[in-house]
């Protein structure tokens, strides 16, 4: 019996111990928490336009920079990422039988990262919002279809980390029709 191995955690960022004073006012502790992610933000290792960061990344910033790290050695492949984060499903045989199941053996907080993260970009992604229709069109629940989108994003933002790129999704739309994608052809019926 394999098991998944566990997740590093790696952070290019050291804790900082900021406990407040008893008397802070509420507001301060506040500025300091959103400096706090800032800072990690600035030294993201996946780097989005300022528009997709606004709108998504913001509060997952933190979170997805615990997921990818620092260190671009840790992960050869996207796929590598998808099974490690439960994300990618676990197909079971026995005999003439065979069906596809949720991957139990995962850390969640990466799990939920990826999720959440998937289901922030179907209302600011073009692509991401064609992709979760067309999966829901086939038959998939609400959550088959997130997550089925997340592994997507996987191999997306694998990329942009691994090369050290900002994702520009015009770029990736333009690949999607450059390699004759059915999502592409439903992205032009959507413009149209």
């Amino acid at each position: 019996k394999t098991r998944t191995p566990r997740l590093r955690i790696t952070a290019p960022f050291e804790c900082e111990d900021e406990s407040a004073e008893p008397f802070e006012p509420r507001g301060a502790l506040r500025r300091k928490r959103i400096l706090r992610c800032r800072r990690v933000k600035s030294r993201s290792p996946i780097r989005l336009s300022q528009a997709e960061a606004r709108r998504v990344l913001r509060p997952l910033a933190p979170r997805l920079l615990a997921v990818f790290g620092s260190c671009r050695e840790r992960f050869e492949s996207a796929e590598e990422v998808q099974l490690l984060t439960g994300i990618a499903p676990v197909t079971i045989s026995s005999g003439k039988r065979s069906f596809v199941r949720w991957r139990w053996s995962a850390p969640t907080f990466v799990r939920q990262t990826l999720h959440e993260f998937a289901h922030h970009s179907i209302r600011s992604s073009r692509w991401a919002q064609a992709y979760y229709e067309q999966q829901r069109e086939r038959g998939h629940d609400h959550h088959q279809a997130v997550r089925s989108l997340a592994f997507k994003w996987i191999r997306v933002l694998w990329r942009c980390w691994h090369d050290r790129t900002p994702y520009d999704e015009a770029r990736y739309i333009e690949a999607l029709i450059r390699r004759g994608s059915p999502l592409a052809a439903r992205l032009q019926a959507l413009a149209a």
